[in-house]
């Protein structure tokens, strides 16, 4: 079986890798996510996770969003590449979050893959409830009421977002990227930089 995460021993701090599609079939598992927790939880106090994932399943994702919100360590939380979908929502517990000025966020309301089984169709009808629930954990992060949260980004559209937005959005605390790239910079200056 494929892993798309690891724990990373560091001198300051662990470091949880969070690399890949969520959900409990050969992609980021709550189970192993949460024994990673529990081991760099042994390892120290400071524990980094780092996200490039573009979402998936919600009950995964809620799951491990509580694992590092219960956790008794301090997480920071860094956006590498791309924290869409329950990867946005997984962000939002960190304490703080810091995200690369060259990645993305994603929020949209709850989407469904439906397969014609009883279960899956029990799962939509509570769509509208666990859409409550995501809208509660952006509000909390943003500092505004479920409703604002559910109007502006709840909609049926994507709302991507880049750091300099989701910093200003409340989504996330500051970008960690040292060096700022002017905005009116050429690709050669940019290949120059870097």
């Amino acid at each position: 079986m494929k892993r798309f995460f690891n724990i990373i021993p560091g001198k300051d701090a662990a470091c949880i890798l969070l690399y890949g599609e969520i959900g409990e079939y050969d992609r980021v598992r709550s189970g192993d996510i949460a024994r990673e927790l529990i081991e760099a939880e042994s390892a120290s106090r400071q524990i980094d996770v780092r996200i490039n994932s573009i979402g998936g399943d919600i009950f995964t994702g809620m799951a491990i969003f509580n694992a590092f919100r219960q956790s008794a360590a301090d997480i920071t939380i860094y956006i590498d590449g791309v924290a869409a979908s329950m990867g946005s929502v997984i962000a939002a517990c960190g304490k703080p979050v810091k995200m690369s000025r060259y990645a993305r966020l994603m929020v949209h309301s709850l989407r469904a893959v439906l397969m014609e089984t009883r279960a899956k169709w029990r799962r939509l009808r509570d769509a509208e409830k666990l859409e409550d629930t995501l809208c509660e954990i952006y509000a909390a992060r943003c500092k505004k009421t479920k409703e604002e949260i559910r109007s502006e980004w709840f909609d049926g559209k994507d709302h991507w977002f880049t750091a300099r937005q989701a910093v200003e959005l409340g989504l996330v605390d500051e970008i960690y990227d040292a060096d700022p790239v002017p905005e009116d910079s050429t690709p050669e200056q940019i290949y120059k930089i870097f």
